[in-house]
């Protein structure tokens, strides 16, 4: 289901990705900064309710170059 491998050697800025705490890996962000152990994303935290465009530092750890298809149903 998850793929934890993602180093900082795997990003660049600019690049499109899926963290796997902002909405179970479904919501696509952009990679603006790379710290050693963090990835800074910019998107749309709201999930989409409000269409805007914020940023926040994630943990590495949880990067995902490709989407979560898994359906909503079995991630509960």
């Amino acid at each position: 289901m998850w793929r934890f491998k993602t180093t900082k050697m795997d990003l660049k800025l600019g690049q499109k990705v899926y963290h796997k705490d902002i909405y179970w890996g479904k919501e696509q962000m952009k990679v603006v900064g790379i710290r050693e152990k963090e990835v800074e994303l910019e998107g749309d935290y709201s999930g989409g309710t409000h269409n805007v465009c914020q940023k926040d530092w994630q943990p590495l750890e949880g990067v995902l170059l490709e989407k979560n298809e898994t359906p909503y149903s079995e991630l509960r």
